[in-house]
């Protein structure tokens, strides 16, 4: 696939028509279906503008497609970039499966599952952040499928010149966040500020104080466990621990069962 598709308006309404089913949506632009195993982002004006801002035209390209050879498992970057009449219309990258994690309802998670998909996620960052490629706006663009996690939105990373291991904290932050975000804001927080532990460990997480999210899993499942008087495999089987509901649009009853497949 070349880096650079170049193509007439016309040629672009062939392979993205007006009737092209959306896949999904965000501040960057809207994601449809490209060829096999891969998707097509059709960037907003906005977005194209935070972009290139006053730099130019081809010098943003060149920015755009940075990371195109960029071999990775977990993060999905740019592969291409679509050009309409010399302006960026639209990037191509590899499908991402899964959903968003802010639309699975945390009680459908496998937490066994949960860590190893971790620790493959882990092992991937210290790849990418050894290339010293940082993150942006991170914080709400993981995806997950029951076995595996995947940084998407990644237009805005760059190539930082600050050491590795700040680089590794910072990218690993945003995803240990995002994680104990998804596992507890919706049901648990309360249950983890009535245990002192739980909450200082919560803080030091997010902080990035502390970097082992793993050992804070386990320990927030091992307190589930003794409260409810069961093993807890799935967040389903601690409903006895839940406190509060936060009623909302998410999670999704498409992504919950995906999960419980």
């Amino acid at each position: 696939m070349d880096k650079i598709i170049t193509l007439s308006r016309d040629e672009f309404k062939i392979i993205k028509p007006d009737n092209l089913k959306c896949l999904d949506s965000g501040t960057e632009g809207a994601i449809y279906p490209y060829k096999k195993g891969y998707v097509l982002k059709h960037l907003r004006d906005e977005e194209l503008e935070l972009i290139s801002g006053n730099i130019k035209e081809d010098y943003m390209v060149e920015k755009i497609i940075q990371f195109s050879n960029v071999e990775n498992d977990s993060y999905y970057f740019t592969k291409s970039v679509i050009v309409i009449e010399k302006l960026v219309e639209a990037v191509i990258m590899k499908r991402c499966p899964g959903f968003n994690l802010i639309t699975i309802d945390p009680l459908s998670i496998n937490i066994i599952n949960l860590i190893e998909a971790i620790k493959k996620f882990n092992i991937d960052t210290k790849i990418v952040s050894n290339l010293s490629i940082q993150g942006y706006d991170m914080l709400y663009n993981f995806m997950y499928d029951g076995k595996n996690f995947g940084a998407i939105d990644t237009i805005h990373y760059f190539y930082s010149d600050k050491d590795l291991n700040s680089i590794y904290r910072s990218n690993i932050v945003s995803f240990n966040t995002a994680v104990v975000y998804a596992l507890t804001k919706r049901y648990f927080s309360v249950f983890i500020n009535e245990n002192n532990y739980l909450k200082n460990n919560f803080r030091s997480i997010t902080t990035g104080e502390d970097l082992n999210i793993i050992n804070f899993i386990e320990e927030f499942i091992r307190k589930l466990s003794e409260y409810c008087d069961r093993k807890i495999i799935y967040l389903d089987d601690a409903k006895l621990a839940i406190r509060e509901r936060h009623h909302d649009d998410y999670p999704t009853e498409l992504a919950t069962n995906y999960l419980k497949r």
